[in-house]
């Protein structure tokens, strides 16, 4: 997640261990801090160098 106030899951964690940012969304909680908006990442770990991204249809 970026942007949201708890501190799991961090994008910046997850690419620390290997994990890559294929898509992302905005979002905003329905009953906490319903004015502030985050983002969610769907994230992939590569197990190839130079792997190509996956193809998602959205």
């Amino acid at each position: 997640m970026e942007g949201h106030w708890s501190p799991w899951f961090r994008r910046e964690h997850m690419e620390r261990l290997g994990f890559k940012s294929v898509d992302s969304i905005r979002v905003r909680h329905a009953v906490k801090h319903t004015g502030q908006c985050f983002k969610i990442h769907l994230m992939r770990f590569p197990i190839v160098e130079n792997a190509s991204p996956p193809k998602c249809d959205k």
